[in-house]
């Protein structure tokens, strides 16, 4: 029930709660930058998967485009974390969400409405 608040509350705070679960899976206030990396490659791979079902792709081709996306993943994660991360202290917390959030035009999570790119110094 409270997922749901928080998808119909779009706040800075309900943002950054809802996307460390998404995240993290669970209920937490910080994430490492693994967490996050994990989390991003998961996400390229599920799209190639889908990708690769549509379009019929071999599986040396799917392998292939799947190790270059990963490091896409791994190259947009690293410079997404460092721009969030603002104290250096090698996790996002809760705060550092909210602060994004408050800063940035925020995700409606229940429209999709786009927010401002995150702007990485």
């Amino acid at each position: 029930m409270e997922s749901l608040t928080l998808l119909c509350s779009p706040t800075p705070e309900a943002n950054a709660i809802w996307t460390i679960r998404m995240i993290k899976g669970s209920d937490v206030e910080t994430i490492t930058e693994d967490d996050l990396v994990a989390f991003v490659k998961s996400v390229f791979r599920l799209a190639m998967i889908e990708k690769s079902k549509r379009d019929k792709t071999s599986d040396s081709t799917f392998d292939m485009v799947d190790r270059s996306l990963q490091n896409v993943a791994i190259y947009r994660s690293h410079g997404t974390f460092k721009a969030l991360d603002k104290d250096g202290n090698g996790y996002i917390c809760k705060s550092d969400f909210v602060n994004f959030f408050q800063q940035n035009d925020y995700l409606d999570p229940i429209f999709m409405k786009s927010y401002t790119r995150l702007k990485i110094r």
